[in-house]
């Protein structure tokens, strides 16, 4: 039988991704270079989400660098919350969550729910069946590994369950091993170095370096180029070698005692200058 475009997609599960607002364009690009005619229907819903169908296995959506989460949607035809706790949709709940842990690495110990009114005696209700079920303590943050988002639908007049498809955001980088406050978000680290692209071979430079996650954004993308992070706290430099050390780039990436007003390197030595905000300022 033959399937159109237009079935496919229909067919497709629908997801809504979560960016740092005004980096919309950027995710929906990356998810078009990335995953091709997988990705249909991409838009922005509002500032800071989009949605769109994927027609492929739903954990490569975790390689995505220009977004913080992913959730996969699921509709419920349910006028208000407290229908959920109705054994029919308790049922389909408790088992689309279920779902969505197997495809973790570990095993997930903790449930949270995120809705309008989390606080409520409905809802408290349910994320205690639901934990129940699931046999899983109540996340202390609120959201925990399997995170739940309900929103009501008003144009379908109902409401939709989303899934987090990650037991943490995709921003919290696994190299991120030292933080610093104000270090920059690692989704806009990677929307920097996603402008105009470099040849092969270009030396690119980084003031006011941090943590290093701008230059370990940029050399997953470029892994020939010579990357020099310039700070003038030894503080920050050590975090950005720990950092780049556990992204195995410590080789790659040379870390540069220096005030970004007086940096040792040559006049137009440099291919592309990142700079963050210099911190406490």
């Amino acid at each position: 039988m033959l399937v159109t475009n237009s079935r496919l997609a229909r067919m497709s599960p629908l997801f809504e991704a979560e960016v740092i607002p005004g980096l919309e364009a950027c995710a929906i690009d990356e998810l078009h270079k990335r995953f091709g005619t997988h990705v249909d229907q991409a838009r922005t819903l509002r500032a800071g989400f989009i949605r769109f169908r994927f027609g492929a296995k739903a954990h490569e959506l975790r390689e995505l660098r220009s977004v913080i989460a992913v959730y996969r949607v699921h509709y419920f035809a349910v006028p208000r919350p407290k229908a959920f706790l109705g054994h029919q949709h308790l049922t389909r709940l408790t088992q689309s969550i279920a779902d969505a842990s197997r495809s973790f690495a570990c095993s997930p110990q903790s449930f949270g729910i995120g809705a309008a009114g989390s606080r409520s005696t409905v809802m408290r209700r349910l994320q205690n069946a639901l934990a129940e079920s699931l046999r899983l303590e109540p996340a202390a943050d609120g959201k925990g590994e399997l995170f739940l988002r309900l929103l009501p639908n008003k144009e379908a007049k109902g409401w939709e369950a989303l899934l987090r498809i990650s037991p943490r955001p995709l921003s919290a980088r696994d190299y991120r091993l030292v933080d610093m406050p104000g270090s920059l978000n690692a989704t806009v680290a990677y929307a920097m170095t996603a402008g105009e692209p470099l040849g092969e071979s270009a030396v690119v430079a980084n003031l006011c370096s941090g943590t290093s996650t701008i230059l370990i954004e940029h050399a997953r993308t470029y892994p020939r180029h010579l990357l020099l992070a310039v700070d003038s706290s030894r503080q920050a430099l050590d975090a950005g070698r720990r950092n780049a050390r556990a992204r195995g780039l410590n080789a790659r990436i040379q870390h540069i005692l220096a005030d970004a007003r007086q940096t040792p390197m040559a006049a137009r030595s440099v291919h592309r200058l990142y700079a963050d905000l210099p911190f406490g300022r």
